[in-house]
């Protein structure tokens, strides 16, 4: 399968959260070191005893241990927000494959195979790739199967979708809501 690379936008989104990101990782290590020196210190129970107990020590590093959870925060916040980014773009690429028909699709990112013709589905020695089955109910390449007869009319299951003579379909459904449109228009569908 051709992975094509998408196209990047939101420039300045990246760029903020690309800062954000450093800043997180500072304040992180920020909070670090103030969590040691404080605990290390003992903070102002130093001032009153020169050895500050335990509790005191655990207390004098909460400071640190909240600069430290706050850039953790930060740096979680940026990469929700990077995925919110890529889920954007993405789904405004998802967007313009589907407001193109299924063969402008596969020519733009040559993921999904062009349909069969009839010369490839009559002479399978001719072709040059070799059948190939994903599924063990699919049909090969090449290969279709009568699907079911829907209200006289044949759909077929192919490697790449349902067809209704050569009309591409995802799914069975819309093959018979296909069927419904023509049928109620009184057109013939025959089988090319």
């Amino acid at each position: 399968m051709v992975i094509r690379h998408y196209e990047r936008s939101y420039v300045t989104a990246r760029n903020v959260l690309s800062f954000l990101e450093i800043v997180g990782w500072i304040t992180v290590a920020i909070g670090v070191l103030a969590a040691l020196v404080g605990f290390g210190t003992g903070g102002l129970f130093l001032t009153i005893s020169h050895d500050p107990p335990f509790l005191a020590r655990l207390i004098a590093a909460v400071p640190g241990l909240i600069i430290f959870l706050s850039g953790l925060f930060a740096i979680c916040y940026v990469q929700v927000s990077r995925s919110h980014v890529d889920t954007a773009e993405m789904t405004r690429e998802l967007l313009d494959l589907a407001r193109t028909s299924p063969m402008e699709a596969q020519a733009r990112t040559s993921m999904r195979p062009k349909p069969v013709s009839e010369d490839q589905r009559t002479e399978p020695a001719a072709r040059a790739d070799p059948p190939v089955s994903t599924k063990r109910d699919a049909p090969l390449k090449g290969e279709e199967r009568l699907v079911e007869t829907y209200k006289g009319v044949e759909i077929y299951k192919r490697h790449n979708g349902h067809y209704v003579g050569e009309k591409w379909f995802a799914n069975i459904a819309s093959a018979k809501e296909f069927v419904d449109h023509e049928k109620g228009g009184d057109a013939t569908l025959e089988r090319s």
